[in-house]
C-alpha cells in the first residue's frame, strides 16, 4: 500500500465532510470513492458514502452499505438507527420499526432512536406506541425535533390542541431568534423571500408602530438591492458572511406571532347544504366539488391576520418563488384544527374516518407561476383561498386546474409529486393517454375546494395586484393516507 495512503484518506474523509457540511453528496462521493478504492473496509468512508447515497435517493445501495456495517459491527445502534432512518423515508416502516427496535435498545439514550421509532409506529398506525416512542425522545432531549414528532403522534391521536402546542412550541425552539440552532435555513435566501419579508416588515411597522420592524425592513431592503437586478425570483442565494453580519440574527426568524384561536360554535359556514356538497363530492367521480362562503366571516377575518402578520413564512425553496408556512415549522393555528373538526362532523361520507395529518399556508406575489402537476399523498384534499377578490386581476383564472384521474397506485411519491420536468413529461404522458379531463376552478374568496388527493392538480395562471394584502394566499388540509384511499 502507498505509504501515504492514510494521510490522502484523513485528507479525502475532511473534503468529503466539508462537502457534506454543504449539502454537496455528489462531491463527497467522489472523495469517498477514491478511499473506498484502496480500502473498501474503511469504516468511516462507508458510512458516510451510505448517507450521502440515502440523502441523494439512492436507498438501495445506502442500505447495502449500512448492512454490510452492521455485518462487522452489529452492535453499533448508529448504524441501525441510520437504517431505520433510511427506510423511514424510503416508506418501508417495517423494516424501520424493526431497526429503531435494535438502536434504542443498544442505547436507550438516543433520542433521535426514539424519534425513528416514533416515525415508524405513525406509519403502520399505531398511535399510542408513536406518542409513547416521541414522548421518550422530548424527556431525553427537548428538541424542536422531538417536539415536533410529538406533535405528529397527538395529531394522529385526534388530540389536537396538544398537536398545536407542540408545533408552536417547535418552531419557537427553530427559529425563535438568535440562539436557535444553526439551520440552513439562516444562510439561504431568495429575491422572493427578501422582497417578502420587507412587504411583511412595513406592514407590521404600520401595524404596531414598532421601530423593530422598520430597521428590518430597511437592512432587507438594503441588502436586496445591491443583488443584480436579473436573478431569477427564485433563485437560492447563500449569504457570505459579510451579509450575515449585516442582517444579524434577524434573517428568516420568528419575529412576531399570534395565535387564531377557536371560535365559538362552528369556524365554518353552517348555512351550506352538506347533504348536497357530498352528493356533488361523489357524483363527479373519483371526487371533486367546491364550496363557496365556506367559512363564517369572522373565522376568515382571523385567518387573513394570521397569515399576514405572522413572520412563519420559512419555507421559501421554491423555484417559482412562492412562500410556504408548514405546520411542522408552526403554522398550526387551533382555529384551522377546528375547522378539520367541523368538516368531518358535517361531512362524514367524504372525510370518513381521515385523521387530519397535514397542513400549509402558500403564498404568492402579485405575478408568478404557481404549483406544477402533483398529487398528494392523502386521501382526501381541501384547499381554499383567503385574499380578497378585488386582488386577483383576471376573476375567471388564479385558482386550481384538476385532473379527473388518479395517479396510479404503482407510482411512488416522487413520480406523482415532483417538479421535475423528466417527472412532469411523465404525468402529461399519462394525463394525455388516459383521456383525463381539466376542471378548472377559478380563484374567489373563501371558496374551499374539496378533491381526492390522487387526482393531479396545479395552480392555476396568476394576476394578482400589487402590494401585500394582495397577495395570492392559499390553504390546504390533507386528511388520511393515500393507500387507504386506493381501490
Amino acid at each position: 500500500m502507498n505509504s501515504n495512503m492514510p494521510t490522502d484518506a484523513n485528507r479525502l474523509l475532511q473534503s468529503a465532510e466539508s462537502a457534506i457540511r454543504d449539502n454537496d453528496f455528489r462531491t463527497a462521493l467522489m472523495a469517498l470513492d477514491i478511499v473506498l478504492e484502496s480500502n473498501p473496509n474503511h469504516e468511516s468512508a462507508l458510512l458516510y458514502s451510505a448517507q450521502c447515497r440515502h440523502a441523494l435517493g439512492n436507498y438501495p445501495e445506502s442500505e447495502k452499505l449500512f448492512q454490510s456495517l452492521l455485518e462487522k459491527h452489529s452492535g453499533v445502534a448508529f448504524y441501525h438507527h441510520g437504517l431505520a432512518l433510511l427506510y423511514n423515508d424510503w416508506q418501508k416502516p417495517e423494516l424501520a420499526l424493526t431497526q429503531a427496535r435494535h438502536a434504542v435498545s443498544l442505547l436507550p439514550g438516543a433520542a433521535e432512536a426514539w424519534t425513528q421509532l416514533s416515525l415508524a409506529y405513525r406509519s403502520i398506525g399505531d398511535g399510542q406506541n408513536a406518542l409513547d416512542a416521541a414522548e421518550h425522545a422530548a424527556k431525553l432531549s427537548p428538541t424542536s425535533d422531538a417536539l415536533k414528532h410529538r406533535a405528529y403522534a397527538n395529531l394522529m391521536l385526534h388530540r389536537a390542541d396538544d398537536a398545536s402546542r407542540d408545533f408552536v412550541g417547535s418552531m419557537r425552539l427553530a427559529f425563535g431568534g438568535s440562539s436557535a440552532p444553526w439551520r440552513t435555513e439562516f444562510i439561504n435566501t431568495t429575491p422572493a423571500k427578501l422582497s417578502h419579508d420587507i412587504e411583511q416588515y412595513e406592514y407590521l411597522h404600520g401595524l404596531t408602530g414598532n421601530p423593530v420592524f422598520l430597521n428590518l425592513s430597511n437592512s432587507h431592503r438594503e441588502f436586496l438591492g445591491r443583488l443584480p437586478a436579473d436573478i431569477p425570483r427564485g433563485q437560492i442565494i447563500t449569504l457570505t458572511p459579510a451579509a450575515m453580519a449585516e442582517l444579524g440574527h434577524a434573517y428568516n426568524r420568528l419575529h412576531h406571532f399570534s395565535e387564531a384561536l377557536r371560535v365559538d360554535g362552528s369556524a365554518i359556514n353552517l348555512e351550506r347544504n352538506f347533504g348536497q356538497i357530498e352528493e356533488d363530492y361523489h357524483r363527479r367521480s373519483p371526487g371533486i366539488t367546491w364550496i363557496d362562503d365556506f367559512l363564517r366571516p369572522d373565522t376568515l377575518r382571523a385567518l387573513r391576520s394570521y397569515c399576514l402578520e405572522n413572520t412563519f413564512w420559512f419555507d421559501f425553496r421554491h423555484p417559482n418563488g412562492y412562500l410556504g408556512a408548514l405546520m411542522e415549522n408552526g403554522f398550526a393555528a387551533p382555529l384551522l384544527f377546528q375547522i378539520a373538526e367541523d368538516l368531518r362532523k358535517h361531512l362524514p361520507d367524504i372525510f370518513l374516518d381521515y385523521p387530519l395529518f397535514q397542513m400549509w399556508a402558500f403564498k404568492y406575489d402579485s405575478s408568478m407561476q404557481g404549483i406544477q402537476m402533483h398529487a398528494d399523498v392523502a386521501a382526501v384534499n381541501l384547499n381554499f383561498w383567503i385574499t380578497p377578490d378585488d386582488a386577483n386581476l383576471e376573476p375567471d383564472s388564479g385558482g386550481l386546474v384538476i385532473w379527473n384521474k388518479e395517479a396510479p397506485q404503482d407510482w411512488q411519491f416522487q413520480d406523482y409529486n415532483s417538479g421535475s420536468s423528466d417527472r412532469q413529461s411523465r404525468i402529461n404522458e399519462f394525463l394525455k393517454a388516459s383521456g383525463a379531463e381539466r376542471i378548472t376552478v377559478p380563484y374567489r374568496q373563501n371558496r374551499a375546494v374539496l378533491f381526492n388527493s390522487d387526482l393531479f392538480h396545479s395552480t392555476d395562471e396568476i394576476s394578482f395586484r400589487e402590494g401585500y394584502e394582495n397577495r395570492r394566499i392559499n390553504i390546504t388540509l390533507l386528511f388520511g393516507q393515500r393507500q387507504t384511499n386506493a381501490g
